[in-house]
Order: structure tokens, then C-alpha cells, then sequence
């Protein structure tokens, strides 16, 4: 009997093996194409020396905005070597799995939340990025912020009225999905400084705060731990600066499509 039910089993565990290596090879597929994506979408903007380049010199790298004509892409992330166009839907869903182009990818995009405003004039904008295993999009977070910590970081978001907006890091925490942290508006001033003085409470480690009222921050978002899991990595910045770097793309340049039209 023995015998004769261990063919099943071992015919079972080779279809179970099958599909993971199945799974995990498209899934690698779908990050090689994500690579060449952000790669070509760098070139197109000519923004790639923004990559590792100190934030005082960033100023005179304008991003070439029409790369992006037709695309709900909103700003552009530069953080380290991280460089980044941030896309923006009217859900949360849609760049969970899509590139900016529309198209199809496990790894998706790099967004803003659907309730910002896209000039990140809110008192706290939220960018979401997947926690790539490759180190793409988000996946580096953790090694830049928790396991080496960084108290005087900075990063930068490009927008398309040609301003860039400096960002001095914070706050770094790890919370639970739809935790207080990604309150993006508050009834009263006082109720906004209250929130940064508990995200402030709730950080990994001291970083210079000046909490004030006419603060705005931005949110990095991403998933921490194993893949499901609710716990998130949080980066938070306080703008510090914001200049104008290159003039703005007027308003009907990106009104020649419509998202409806693009996703036919």
C-alpha cells in the first residue's frame, strides 16, 4: 500500500513545484520588464544624473516633462539613487500593478494618494512603493532608514509647475496599514500639531522636528515584512525648501488624452 500511494504524492509535490517555479518565474519576468521601464522612463525625462547626486545640486537638472504626455504621472521622486516618476489615479488600486504607461506589471508604479492634492500643498501627502525584493521602487528603504539609520536625510519631488521641493526626513516608523500616520488633513492647526508631535513620539530614533503649523510633509510609504503582512515602513519628510528649478509645463499639455481613452 505503501507503494502504491507514494506515486500520487510525488506526482502531487512536482505540479505543487511546477507552479511555484511557474509563479516565481513570471514574477521575475515582470521585475526584469519593471527595470527596463523606470530605465527608459529616466532616459526619456533626462533626469538620470539626478541618481546619488547631492540635493544643493539638483537644482539645475530640469526633468523633461513631455517624456510623460498622456500619463497620470504627477511628480518625480529623487531620493539617493532612487529617481522616480509618481503617478496619480482616483483609487489606490490601479498603480498597485501598473506601470505609468498603463500597461500591466506585478511591480507597478511609484503614487500619490488619491485624496492629495498633486502640488503636495496638503499638510501631509502620502507616496505609496512596493518593497521590491530586487531593491527596486521601495525595496531599499528598510537597509537606508532602520538598519542604518540616517537622521539628516533629504529627498526631493519635482513637479510640473518647474518647482522642486526639498524634504528633511522626519520621522522613520514601522505601523500598521491605515494607522494614523496616513492622516493626509486635519479639522484644526492644532490637531496637525499634534499629529507631528506623535509621529515625532513614534519615530525609530531623533531627527530635528521644528513642528509648526505651516508645515506640510510628505509620507513614503511602503509594506514591511514578509509579503501580506499589514506592518509598514514609513519615511516621513518636512519640506524645507521649494525653488523654482525650470518653467512649467502648461496645464493643456496634459489634457490630450484622458485616462479613460489611455486605458482602452
Amino acid at each position: 500500500m505503501r507503494k502504491k500511494t507514494a506515486l500520487p504524492i510525488l506526482v502531487f509535490s512536482a505540479v505543487i513545484f511546477c507552479i511555484c517555479t511557474g509563479v516565481l518565474g513570471i514574477k521575475g519576468v515582470q521585475y526584469a520588464t519593471s527595470r527596463r521601464a523606470y530605465e527608459a522612463y529616466q532616459r526619456e525625462a533626462k533626469c538620470e544624473d539626478l541618481q546619488g547626486a547631492e540635493p544643493e545640486k539638483q537644482t539645475n537638472r530640469p526633468i523633461h516633462w513631455e517624456a510623460f504626455a498622456g500619463m497620470d504621472v504627477v511628480a518625480w521622486l529623487s531620493l539617493d539613487d532612487l529617481s522616480y516618476p509618481v503617478c496619480q489615479d482616483t483609487n489606490n488600486a490601479f498603480y498597485l500593478h501598473h506601470l505609468p504607461d498603463g500597461s500591466y506589471n506585478f511591480g507597478g508604479s511609484i503614487f500619490l494618494d488619491k485624496d492629495n492634492d498633486a502640488s503636495l500643498s496638503d499638510a501631509n501627502s502620502v507616496i505609496y512603493g512596493h518593497n521590491m525584493s530586487d531593491g527596486s521602487m521601495f525595496g531599499s528603504l528598510e537597509e537606508r532608514f532602520v538598519k542604518k539609520p540616517c537622521p539628516n536625510h533629504t529627498f526631493s519631488l519635482f513637479l510640473p509647475d518647474g518647482t522642486r521641493h526639498l524634504y528633511q526626513v522626519s520621522s522613520v516608523q514601522i505601523t500598521k496599514e491605515n494607522a494614523k500616520a496616513y492622516q493626509t488633513s486635519f479639522p484644526t492647526v492644532g490637531d496637525f500639531v499634534a499629529y507631528q508631535n506623535e509621529m515625532a513620539k513614534d519615530s525609530l530614533y531623533a531627527n530635528d522636528q521644528d513642528i509648526k503649523e505651516e508645515n506640510h510633509m510628505v509620507t513614503l510609504s511602503t509594506c514591511y515584512g514578509s509579503a501580506g503582512t499589514d506592518r509598514r515602513l514609513l519615511i516621513q519628510g518636512r519640506e524645507v525648501a521649494v525653488e523654482q528649478v525650470q518653467e512649467a509645463v502648461p496645464d493643456a499639455f496634459y489634457k490630450n488624452k484622458t485616462m479613460k481613452q489611455r486605458r482602452k
